[in-house]
């Protein structure tokens, strides 16, 4: 089945939130099994996250955080962060819409309510569980 990034990753969060008491057998391995396939991908895309988070981003975040604390600034590094923004938030977005091909297990959606209710979660995170149901 093809699925959007994002929405795996949105799944991937509510699924380890869920309390697996509140499942049957058979719902509670099938969100174990959803679990594995989902992790490398958020795997990936967190490490992608991560790989803009280089030395030197920390050092001029070093330097931008001292200036800050002078009380002043550099054009310089405001250009350097709002162009790393840009091309960071460009990325991550290309990201997120990117399609996979993974297959899930279904899972009831009366299982998935009583799970969510059970667990204080909101109707948001049920949303976001859509692709995962029956």
């Amino acid at each position: 089945m093809e699925i959007k990034v994002k929405e795996i990753i949105d799944a991937y969060r509510v699924l380890k939130e869920l309390k697996v008491n509140s499942l049957s057998n058979e719902a509670a391995i099938s969100v174990w099994k959803d679990l594995k396939v989902m992790r490398p991908i958020c795997k990936d895309y967190d490490e992608i996250k991560e790989s803009f988070n280089d030395e030197t981003f920390k050092e001029n975040q070093k330097k931008a955080h001292q200036l800050y604390k002078e009380g002043k600034s550099s054009e310089t590094l405001d250009k350097y962060f709002s162009e790393l923004n840009e091309k960071f938030n460009k990325f991550i977005q290309d990201e997120l819409d990117k399609t996979v091909n993974i297959e899930l297990e279904a899972i009831s959606e009366d299982e998935l309510i009583k799970a969510v209710a059970s667990t204080n979660l909101s109707f948001d995170s049920m949303n976001m569980l859509e692709i995962m149901i029956k």
